[in-house]
């Protein structure tokens, strides 16, 4: 997949940042949801950037800054994914689990830290 052209990407990341409209319109609502796909989305491809079936380091860019202007306003809102069951998820490698466990650990006290 990680060749492939981008004819089955979203237009906003097929067509470049100007034509994100469309989904950073959306209602508060609608705009939560989404941005935690994109950044499950992002995080998964980043973690396997090495598969062949991984989207290309370009696109997972646009991915991360379609998902920054969706980003909830709320602080609690925008850390509440660090406090879900769904450690592995956010785990950037699978080098060392343990050392990647402690990272995610930092940052839920770190958000803590800063509520």
């Amino acid at each position: 997949m990680g060749n492939q052209g981008d004819e089955w990407l979203p237009v906003p990341l097929s067509k470049g940042a100007d034509s994100s409209a469309a989904v950073t319109s959306r209602a508060k609502a609608d705009r939560q949801p989404l941005w935690e796909t994109l950044k499950d989305l992002a995080a998964k491809h980043r973690r396997f950037a090495g598969a062949d079936w991984a989207l290309p380091a370009e696109y997972v860019t646009k991915i991360e800054e379609l998902a920054g202007r969706l980003a909830p306003q709320s602080f609690e809102l925008s850390h509440l994914r660090l406090f879900t069951e769904r450690d592995w998820d956010l785990y950037e490698d699978d080098n060392d689990f343990k050392a990647q466990g402690e990272k995610l650990e930092g940052k839920r006290q770190e958000a803590v830290a800063r509520s």
